[in-house]
């Protein structure tokens, strides 16, 4: 599974594919804020700034990867790469 970055807008990922990235930022296990999860977010997606659907979209999502109730959600399958 991959999820093709630079698509140039918010809508043409699904909330899984923003799940999963949020998931790949973090899994190198740096603490890191919110704000600073969104900001890396936005830089790996390409956007050149972002819009307040986008910012909510990643902020649910972060809300989510850091969300207990969502643990099987959590695993990034071993095959998931990013293509640029």
């Amino acid at each position: 599974m991959s999820v093709v970055v630079g698509l140039g807008a918010i809508g043409k990922y699904s909330d899984r594919d923003l799940l999963h990235l949020v998931q790949w930022i973090t899994s190198d296990e740096r603490l890191r804020t919110n704000g600073e999860i969104l900001r890396e977010a936005i830089e790996v997606l390409g956007f050149q700034r972002h819009t307040s659907e986008s910012r909510e979209r990643l902020l649910c999502a972060i809300d989510m990867a850091s969300n207990s109730e969502y643990a099987q959600l959590r695993q990034i399958p071993s095959s998931f790469t990013f293509v640029l």
